[in-house]
């Protein structure tokens, strides 16, 4: 008798899924009656039979439950619909007014909300972005202060040999004059061409397609190039290898790399090696603020106690040749 006391309810899970189902109406609710019949069944038919019964009889009533609720629901929203329309007919200046400035409101929060996300991932997608910082460089003068991106074109040779922080050190121009290319009867002049070193595919993230990234730029006279510009001149030939003429000089290709995409603050299509300037241009002029220098630290180094080292280290390197120049840390690819 105690046994049957025990089980004499109908299962926990079960009773719970069909209190949602079936409406409770407080003194005349079908829960009562289920019970009451369960209660019956296990009596007659015993425990197992009364339980098998009861949850064959709930799970009977899911489907037509749900497909009650979406009835009603989707006459209820066709409803509204139809009533909407009506409303819109009926005044139709007023609606139109409405839609219009609905329509206006929410091209107005998707074009701020594109044009915000753009902004926000410039330059994020170098690896160790939060590593990689440019140096600037500040000269002071009695009337007035310059500061500037571009530094002293020896700095980074100093870099990388008093600053056990930083990874990789690069420095880098930008052709400014017109920049003849050609390949045998195509000639254009491009507009990108940067002058670097082949510590730049450390520094900076740029994905090769073919070539070496150790080695592209590492003799004079070598080019690494992107897709659009080999399409241009080569169209479906391989061009590593080859050889374009830049500035009327014959200069080998050995690297092609990925185009330069629209949120990063670098623009490049052609990258020739800074080896083979140095008679050219005087690399060790402390007084020629010529190049870019940017730098990746170490892991786990602290970039402002790594400013404060360069400005003083550099202070002290450099006093003696130019009076008044220095050199900080104002820019980091990757902003928090």
């Amino acid at each position: 008798m105690s046994k049957f006391k025990q089980h004499s309810k109908p299962p926990w899970v079960a009773e719970q899924i069909l209190r949602l189902i079936l409406p409770d109406k407080g003194w005349d609710t079908p829960l009562g009656d289920f019970e009451e019949v369960y209660g019956m069944k296990a009596r007659e038919e015993g425990i197992v039979r009364a339980r098998l019964w009861y949850w064959i009889q709930v799970l009977t009533l899911i489907p037509p439950k749900i497909l009650n609720v979406l009835y009603w629901r989707t006459a209820m929203i066709a409803n509204y619909i139809k009533i909407a329309f009506r409303q819109m007919f009926r005044y139709k200046t007023y609606s139109s007014i409405n839609i219009v400035g609905l329509a206006v409101g929410i091209a107005c929060c998707l074009f701020a909300f594109m044009y915000v996300s753009h902004e926000l991932s410039y330059d994020r997608y170098h690896r160790d972005a939060d590593r990689v910082f440019r140096i600037a460089q500040r000269i002071q003068k009695e009337e007035a202060e310059l500061e500037t991106a571009r530094v002293a074109t020896p700095l980074i040779p100093v870099v990388r040999e008093n600053f056990p922080e930083v990874e990789y050190a690069v420095r880098f121009q930008l052709a400014t004059w017109d920049s003849l290319v050609e390949k045998g009867e195509k000639k254009f002049y491009e507009e990108w061409v940067m002058i670097a070193e082949n510590d730049l595919f450390n520094v900076l993230t740029l994905p090769f397609i073919k070539g070496n990234p150790e080695n592209a730029l590492d003799r004079p006279r070598t080019v690494v190039i992107t897709e659009r510009i080999a399409k241009k001149y080569f169209g479906h030939e391989d061009p590593l290898n080859k050889t374009l003429i830049l500035w009327a000089n014959p200069v080998e290709i050995t690297g092609v790399i990925q185009d330069c995409p629209d949120n990063t603050h670098l623009r490049y299509d052609i990258i020739t090696s800074l080896n083979g300037f140095e008679k050219v241009w005087n690399l060790d002029n402390w007084g020629w603020t010529g190049f870019y220098a940017y730098v990746r630290l170490k892991p786990h180094i602290d970039s402002e106690l790594f400013e404060q080292k360069i400005l003083h280290v550099a202070d002290r390197y450099i006093g003696a040749k130019l009076k008044g120049l220095h050199f900080l840390l104002n820019y980091a690819i990757y902003r928090t």
